[in-house]
């Protein structure tokens, strides 16, 4: 009885282990295939992105195209090559673009040069009234850049076409115009670099007259405050004088007024004829000359006040806004002017 016990408690203990180790076993397998699975997903992502679709054409010779050269859709970057393929009959180019870029079924391809010295992208032309699909864009379609064995197959039939003894009549003729005037091509070198000379030197004095002008304009803008000072109080000047040209005006007529109705007097100018025509005399020339020289001045400025008013108005620098009053339109009427 006591090693039947035993033999169970090994049956149990062995059922235990192994299904604990089938356990592991299943647990493994399902890490193993989702790792697979990741695995494969992160490849199809990075082969065909989810932002970018491919695209691909033939060409007979893409000597000019590496992987990873740029491609652009009217002049904007929009992807790049990813694949060189040889085939046996053709050499097939893959692209990938960008998901947001349209491309119709007779979409074409052209091989441009990058800069002058080297360097090649690819520029899709998209046409069609469909879109291109999975569908491969042929070799009739693919523009390359010039390649040399075309241009030595090409250049005997072009030099053919040539006219050789009028070219050859024509450079005996410039050879001997060239030994008639040795001179010549160094004085048209000379007249060349003269004229270069001069355009850089008219180039620098439109630099100065420019930033002269500038300097003459900032220095404007920063004096507007002190020439509409100076316009306000010229203004003010002006109204002072014209108000005082007509009272005294006006009390000289009632002086006048004065002298003629006072009857009284004559005996006395009569006895000091002499010192009282002196005194008005000079009261005369006095009033003369504040009725002569004082509309003079009024009129000198109220021209400088226009011309002011004329650069600073409209059509120049507008320092006095629309809603200001200058001293000049504001009218007071008194005894001998009315407004």
């Amino acid at each position: 009885m006591q090693s039947l016990g035993i033999a169970a408690q090994r049956v149990r203990a062995y059922l235990t282990t192994r299904s604990t180790d089938h356990k592991h076993v299943i647990v493994g397998a399902a890490a193993a295939a989702t790792a697979v699975i990741v695995a494969v997903a992160a490849g199809a992502l990075y082969l065909h992105p989810l932002d970018q679709q491919k695209v691909v054409f033939e060409t007979t010779d893409a000597a000019a195209l590496r992987s990873g050269d740029e491609v652009r859709v009217a002049g904007v970057p929009a992807g790049k090559v990813t694949e060189v393929l040889l085939r046996p009959d053709h050499v097939e180019v893959v692209l990938t673009v960008d998901n947001t870029v349209s491309l119709g079924a007779d979409t074409a391809v052209d091989v441009r040069m990058l800069t002058a010295v080297g360097g090649y992208y690819v520029a899709l032309v998209s046409a069609g009234a469909t879109a291109l699909g999975d569908r491969t864009i042929p070799s009739a379609r693919v523009h390359l850049p010039y390649r040399l064995p075309e241009l030595l197959d090409a250049a005997p039939a072009k030099s053919a076409a040539i006219d050789a003894p009028t070219i050859g009549a024509d450079l005996d003729r410039a050879a001997a115009a060239l030994d008639a005037n040795p001179g010549s091509v160094k004085s048209m070198i000379d007249s060349v670099q003269a004229l270069a000379g001069i355009m850089d030197r008219q180039r620098e004095q439109i630099g100065t007259s420019l930033a002269v002008s500038q300097e003459y304009l900032d220095a404007f803008d920063n004096q507007r405050d002190a020439l509409f000072t100076m316009l306000r109080k010229a203004a003010i000047v002006l109204r002072v004088l014209d108000d005082t040209h007509v009272e005294f005006a006006y009390a000289y007529q009632g002086l006048g007024r004065v002298f003629t109705s006072v009857k009284s007097l004559t005996a006395f100018y009569s006895n000091h004829r002499d010192e009282l025509y002196d005194a008005v005399q000079q009261l005369d020339a006095a009033a003369r000359s504040v009725n002569t020289d004082i509309p003079t001045l009024i009129g000198q400025l109220q021209g400088f006040i226009t011309h002011l008013q004329s650069l600073l108005g409209p059509d120049g620098v507008r320092l006095v806004g629309g809603d200001q009053v200058l001293a000049t339109d504001l009218c007071v009427p008194m005894p001998g002017r009315s407004c």
